[in-house]
């Protein structure tokens, strides 16, 4: 990633085919075949640039406060540095978006490696679970855990 320039597109109701999705997943990853449906089946957020996808977001949409992000992929040849970019940039969009839909607590149940600097920046709270996992969260406005759903 030589350009540091990095967009991002939302994909509402994705209900993509498989060869959309997989066009629209960053280099390096192979997912199973549930993860793939789960993917197919979400709302996505890609980060690409020069048209190039180097990161995902993926969340189903509920109604409910919490918004519970359950895929964050990165292209795998990404350079810290540019991943802390890209990590930097979704967390935005998916902040903004958040925001305007009402949503006042992202979730992040994320089970690959994760660029945990750009989270410790805007104040997520961490949690490691089983192997390798990591469950991030943060109050949107403010830092901390948000209020167990009842």
């Amino acid at each position: 990633m030589d350009d540091p320039s990095v967009s991002l597109t939302l994909m509402h109701g994705c209900g993509c085919s498989a060869p959309d999705v997989e066009r629209r997943l960053p280099v390096g990853h192979g997912l199973s075949r549930a993860r793939f449906r789960h993917l197919r089946e979400s709302e996505l957020l890609i980060a690409s640039n020069a048209d190039i996808p180097v990161g995902i977001a993926a969340y189903k949409l509920t109604e409910s406060e919490v918004r519970v992000i359950h895929e964050l992929l990165l292209a795998s040849a990404l350079p810290h540095a540019a991943a802390m970019r890209v990590t930097d940039v979704l967390l935005s969009g998916l902040e903004l978006v958040a925001l305007d839909e009402g949503v006042s607590c992202l979730t992040f149940l994320l089970r690959n490696r994760v660029v945990i600097e750009p989270f410790d920046a805007r104040g997520y709270m961490s949690m490691p679970f089983g192997n390798g996992g990591m469950w991030l969260q943060r109050k949107l406005g403010w830092p901390g855990w948000c209020t167990p759903l009842m």
